[in-house]
């Protein structure tokens, strides 16, 4: 008797890889050819879209500074950079020129909040080293040539970081982020009206080239926009990062504000 010979079609599908402790891994590798997990698909930004732990095993090398690294769509999500970094191509941010784009190391989508970054670094940048929103944690990340701010984030603790070169502000901080034990020299390369900490609440041991960080209580900032004209269909770019559209109560009061004139309008 003669079976009828059967052909079997193996179908390979990128799965992610998943550490022996449940946290989900980002590499070179998987960025480019594979995707790392569900709702990433290969090529730059590596996509994360579920809430949890990622870990680099790798250093990541976008292909140019308009290419953001790491996308965030989700919120309570941690970041452990292990170590390894970002590199994008280029000398990033230096005293002899700063070229800037449009991509970022690690950036939220939305208002992505409740976002931790680990343990690593992110060099020449684009734009934003790290852009986060509220609630946010960072802490013992080196970042470096970023083309804007070096640390961009509305609110939470930055921590044991060192910022230097970036052509903006080393850290950009709402008024409810408080700063220890972070070094912040040589920023606002491009962007004369920066320097190296605006927002935020330096408390201990933090060290700015320019004096910045000195502690100090720090009121709620505003400022008016002077760059272009916004809609309300687009209201919401209308606010650099760690700042957001003034509420109705703030505007029947500001006295109790302070006004941010490294970035805003100064009038005649």
């Amino acid at each position: 008797m003669h079976l009828p010979r059967i052909a079997l079609a193996l179908v390979f599908f990128a799965t992610p890889v998943l550490a022996s402790d449940g946290v989900l891994e980002i590499n070179q590798t998987c960025a480019v050819e594979t995707g790392c997990f569900a709702g990433d698909t290969p090529g730059f930004p590596v996509v994360l879209s579920a809430l949890g732990s990622y870990r680099l095993t790798s250093n990541l090398f976008p292909p140019d500074i308009n290419t953001t690294a790491i996308r965030v769509d989700a919120q309570s999500v941690t970041i452990d950079l292990s170590g390894f970094g970002i590199v994008f191509p280029g000398e990033g941010c230096t005293t002899e020129g700063c070229p800037q784009g449009s991509g970022d190391g690690i950036a939220r989508n939305g208002s992505g909040r409740r976002i931790a970054v680990l343990n690593g670094f992110v060099e020449n940048a684009g734009r934003y080293g790290l852009l986060l929103s509220s609630l946010a944690r960072v802490e013992g990340v080196r970042v470096l040539g970023s083309g804007l701010d070096g640390i961009a984030l509305s609110s939470g603790i930055v921590s044991k970081c060192l910022v230097e070169r970036s052509g903006g502000f080393g850290v950009s901080a709402g008024s409810d982020t408080v700063l220890l034990h972070n070094v912040l020299d040589s920023n606002n390369l491009l962007d004369a009206g920066a320097s190296d900490l605006t927002g935020g609440v330096p408390t201990i041991g933090n060290l700015c080239g320019d004096d910045s960080c000195s502690p100090a209580p720090r009121r709620r900032r505003y400022y008016l926009t002077s760059s272009q004209e916004f809609t309300g269909a687009t209201a919401s770019n209308a606010c650099r990062a760690g700042f957001h559209i003034a509420s109705v109560y703030e505007l029947y009061d500001p006295s109790g504000l302070s006004y941010e004139a490294a970035v805003g309008f100064l009038g005649a």
